[in-house]
Formats: structure tokens, C-alpha cells, sequence
């Protein structure tokens, strides 16, 4: 496997591969829960649930940055801002071309002008 494929496999199945552990943990800390349930007192099992919460928030938060580097990846981010400044690129080349429009009215109305003038002169 080549060094592209690789960069590609990467970008790829990173994410996914978060995904997938998160979704283990987050069942790993419910069944700890269901067992802690069973065999602790309520104060710890709240302390357990609590610190289970955290780690869930942790590995959340690990999914999102992983997400954001994918989309950094793949260009994904780079693909949706040049979109972006692409339409207000248009915006204002339209506007500049309803100017340009004005412009040469006006300049056609002053060479008629002047070209009235020139005739009853």
C-alpha cells in the first residue's frame, strides 16, 4: 500500500474508527453503570456516573476535533469557504456590472448630447 493509499484510507476510516470507539464506551460505562447499580451505594454510584458523564463529554469532544481534521483532510472546510467567497465574488461582479451598465448609458445619452449640439452649431 502506497503512501496515497494510506493518506486515503486514513482520511477515510479515522472518523469512523472514533465513532465506533465512542460507541463502545459509551456502552462499556452502561453496563459499568448497570453493575454499580447492583453492588455500590447511591453516592457512589453517583460519583461513578458522574466521572462515567466526563469521560463520555471527553470522548465527544474527541469525535468533534476529529471530525473537524477530516473535514480540514479532505478539504472539505477549504471546499465550503472557497464557496463562499466564490458567491460573494458574484455579488460583486454582478454589482459592478449593473454599474458598468449605468456607466455607458449615461456616456450614450452624453455623445447623443454632444452630438446635438454639434449639428445646431
Amino acid at each position: 500500500m502506497g503512501l496515497k493509499d494510506k493518506w486515503k484510507n486514513l482520511k477515510e476510516k479515522a472518523p469512523d474508527e472514533v465513532e465506533e470507539s465512542m460507541e463502545k464506551a459509551e456502552k462499556g460505562a452502561e453496563k459499568a453503570r448497570e453493575k454499580y447499580k447492583e453492588n455500590f451505594s447511591e453516592e457512589a454510584r453517583s460519583n461513578i456516573e458522574s466521572a462515567a458523564g466526563k469521560a463520555a463529554e471527553t470522548v465527544q469532544s474527541g469525535v468533534d476535533r476529529a471530525s473537524e481534521k477530516k473535514r480540514e483532510l479532505t478539504g472539505e472546510k477549504l471546499i465550503q469557504e472557497l464557496l463562499q467567497r466564490l458567491e460573494k465574488q458574484q455579488e460583486y461582479n454582478d454589482l459592478l456590472a449593473s454599474k458598468l451598465e449605468e456607466a455607458l448609458h449615461r456616456i450614450d445619452k452624453l455623445e447623443d448630447e454632444v452630438e446635438q449640439l454639434r449639428k445646431t452649431h
